[in-house]
């Protein structure tokens, strides 16, 4: 039986304790050292060679990210597996982007965590059911954010709403008065004013008040001009 030879790296030393008692339980595994910043995992990877790092994300003096930085750099053959209190999306995926081989939260049992390490050893990815979860809710999250914009763009499209009466709009529900938005778009009083009648005519609505209630309601506020200019641009150029 080939054993796992396994380094630790955490500056808690009875969470550090907790599972370095659990992994001798394990006949194929062995902890072979342990760290209490990311500048002695770093030397403890060279001069230990272990298969596997098991790495706290929230050291001292350098992250766990700059750690899985710095040896996805020097091309070591370690395997790093994060154990982190965070289980933001953007903050695993980033971390996996960096080298890491799967990605875990502190607060799952040692038993997940031996587990974790068995499964990366064996040329697997171990994501957190937790963090699993969290990244396809974003995932999803996401998709209906971007189907909504899709319909958003489409109605701006079809009123004849442009980029730049698009910025007005947005400008009016943020409240700004005529000559505000004037000085912020480098426009005089009255072009902006003709832009606010030419919204009201295509929205038809009469007052200022139901031009914010429209812009809220619709999701106007998440349209970037720049994307909706863009996406003119392309729909144009189909026709």
């Amino acid at each position: 039986m080939d054993l796992i030879h396994i380094l630790l790296a955490d500056d808690h030393p009875a969470f550090m304790a907790g599972v370095q008692a659990e992994i001798e339980k394990e006949a194929d595994m062995v902890i072979v050292g342990r760290a209490h910043t990311g500048s002695e995992a770093l030397r403890l990877v060279r001069e230990l060679a272990p298969d596997i790092l098991l790495l706290d994300m929230e050291l001292p003096d350098l992250s766990g990210v700059e750690v899985a930085q710095r040896l996805k750099a020097s091309r070591s053959p370690v395997l790093v597996l994060p154990l982190s209190g965070f289980s933001d999306p953007e903050y695993v995926t980033g971390v996996l982007e960096h080298g890491a081989a799967g990605y875990m939260t502190k607060d799952e049992s040692i038993s997940d965590i031996v587990h974790a390490v068995r499964k990366v050893a064996r040329g697997g990815v171990h994501i957190s059911a937790r963090v699993a979860f969290n990244i396809v809710n974003e995932r999803q999250r996401r998709v209906r954010a971007e189907a909504r914009a899709e319909r958003t763009m489409m109605e701006l499209r079809s009123l004849g709403v442009t980029p730049t009466l698009l910025e007005v709009l947005q400008l009016i529900a943020q409240g700004l008065n005529n000559k505000q938005i004037g000085e912020q778009l480098t426009r005089s009083e009255h072009t902006v004013r003709n832009h606010v009648d030419k919204l009201r005519d295509l929205l038809g609505v009469q007052w200022r008040p139901e031009l914010v209630a429209w812009v809220w309601r619709q999701g106007i506020m998440e349209i970037d001009v720049a994307e909706y200019a863009a996406y003119l641009s392309i729909r144009t150029g189909e026709g």
